[in-house]
């Protein structure tokens, strides 16, 4: 950026010479499809026995966009919960991904409660023909 003063009659004038240069956001590949979260087993409601493992969900899918960590009481139990979203963040997707964990008494924690919004417009996850996808807009930042 570069500073031009201007004289006037009063006192010196600061103009600011901005150079705007475009700087196109990466996209960031959303690692959700339809199938993946089909493939997630849900464990048992209250207790999460046989669910899938908040372990194994973040070695293969990493860091959600967003964790809330809390606890339920049911029949006079309480479990602490970690609920999880994965969203995509492209400007044209409406894509996102909701997990609920319940801890273990060994410390792991197993799935209870999923949802998902938007999979199917993840299409080149599938392997459909790419030339039918419509390109993203791209993003500027000023």
């Amino acid at each position: 950026m570069e500073e031009i003063f201007y004289e006037s009659e009063y006192d010196y004038e600061a103009d600011y010479d901005y150079d705007l240069e475009e700087e196109v956001l990466p996209e960031v590949e959303f690692p959700w499809t339809q199938k993946d979260f089909d493939n997630l087993v849900l464990g048992n409601e209250m207790t999460g026995a046989g669910g899938a493992n908040l372990k194994d969900v973040l070695a293969k899918f990493g860091e959600p966009s967003s964790t809330i960590k809390g606890s339920v009481e049911i029949q006079s139990q309480k479990f602490e919960t970690q609920k999880l979203w994965y969203i995509d963040e492209n400007i044209d997707s409406d894509s996102s991904v909701m997990l609920l964990f319940v801890k273990q008494d060994n410390g792991d924690w197993l799935l209870i409660s999923k949802s998902a919004e938007e999979l199917d417009t993840n299409q080149e996850k599938r392997g459909w023909d790419k030339s039918l996808i419509k390109p993203k807009k791209e993003r500027f930042i000023y």
